[in-house]
């Protein structure tokens, strides 16, 4: 905030002054193909109401969500679903990113009348709004997900491509990780796949993967099977959790 104080020459006639209030957002250079054709999908199923895909997209269009797991249950009975407990005729949200009362505002415009909400297994939340149009209370119940560190140990043959450095593989894995992709990298309720971890870095360096092994920090014990990830937690890791080997 206060960075932006002057206006380069040939800007708009009678603009004199400028001062940003608030932070930038740092956004990306260039949006995938399979990105645009899912904002698009979302774009259009924001102009209904009480759909599943209305519902995803109110939440997706709010700034600096990232990935999010939705549930509903339509029985007019208790049920569990993905272990978690979800009363009748109510919906449980997990979400990444973005602010709480604009997700609450947001599940409170799009659900279908008289559904509920549900907390789950991930970071409880409770948020109270007070609707604009009516001067009503509302109060939105949803999850924050519970971050479960990954390790990742991946082998690598050296000579196999131009980009042989142990840096070079961990960048690859960490943009991986981080995928603007929905459900594809390490997003809310996504399971964690060695395969899938060393087929993109095969393709993103051209390099020759011949193993790749995942273990939760916990546990500490490397397995080649995919771990599965809760639909209220998120997998996470980090440059200094990347063990890479070159043969």
């Amino acid at each position: 905030a206060g960075t932006l104080i002057n206006i380069s020459d040939g800007g708009v006639l009678g603009w004199e002054t400028i001062n940003n209030s608030g932070d930038g957002i740092i956004g990306n250079e260039t949006q995938s193909d399979t990105s645009a054709r899912s904002d698009r999908i979302l774009t259009i199923s924001k102009g209904a109401k009480g759909t599943e895909l209305s519902i995803i997209s109110g939440l997706y269009a709010i700034d600096e969500v990232t990935s999010l797991i939705f549930r509903k249950n339509d029985e007019n009975t208790s049920v569990t679903i993905d272990n978690v407990v979800m009363s009748r005729k109510s919906i449980y949200v997990c979400i990444d990113g973005g602010d709480n009362t604009l997700i609450a505002k947001s599940l409170e415009e799009y659900k279908s009348v008289g559904a509920s909400y549900n907390n789950g297994g991930g970071i409880n939340q409770s948020v109270t709004f007070t609707s604009d149009a009516s001067g009503q209370p509302y109060t939105v119940l949803f999850d924050r997900p519970n971050l479960v560190l990954i390790k990742i140990k991946i082998t690598v043959k050296v000579g196999s491509s131009s980009i042989d450095t142990t840096q070079e593989i961990k960048n690859s894995i960490l943009e991986y990780v981080n995928s603007e992709v929905r459900n594809n990298g390490f997003k809310v309720g996504v399971d964690v796949s060695p395969i899938e971890i060393a087929g993109n870095t095969a393709i993103d360096t051209g390099s020759f993967v011949s193993d790749c092994q995942v273990t939760k920090v916990t546990t500490n014990i490397f397995q080649r099977e995919t771990i599965p990830i809760e639909i209220y937690e998120k997998a996470n890791t980090s440059e200094t959790l990347i063990e890479v080997v070159l043969v």
